[in-house]
């Protein structure tokens, strides 16, 4: 579970960097735009895919949830079908929620944030 909160808190701590860095309030619709015209649709789509990851951690099943839902295959972390209950059944590592945060999916969010930092040009 302290992996969960860790990535809410990663994503909710960057987006208030970005609101103060942009004087915004929809920082992420700023960022998004502005790294499709940097030419970096890649990092503009994996952080979406990562904010409605955040989206289904808080909120659990929902727009978030049902849009990841059908990409599944193409998410760069696992997330649970429709009416599945464990990710490894037996796995006692495993705790509930709807996306997978074991393994890389905390390191995943910050290095994202690293390589946009990097292509927008701030510290």
């Amino acid at each position: 579970m302290a992996i969960t909160l860790i990535a809410v808190g990663v994503i909710g701590t960057f987006e208030g960097m970005l609101q103060q860095r942009f004087a915004c309030n929809d920082a992420y619709a700023e960022l998004d735009k502005m790294l499709r015209d940097k030419k970096r649709c890649d990092l503009a789509d994996r952080l979406v895919d990562y904010r409605l990851a955040v989206n289904v951690l808080k909120h659990g099943a929902g727009r978030s949830y049902n849009t990841l839902l059908s990409r599944r295959t193409e998410l760069p972390f696992a997330i649970k079908g429709a009416g599945e209950a464990f990710f490894d059944e037996g796995d006692v590592s495993e705790v509930g929620g709807l996306v997978d945060t074991r393994g890389e999916f905390v390191s995943h969010c910050i290095d994202l944030i690293n390589e946009i930092r990097e292509a927008i040009g701030i510290n």
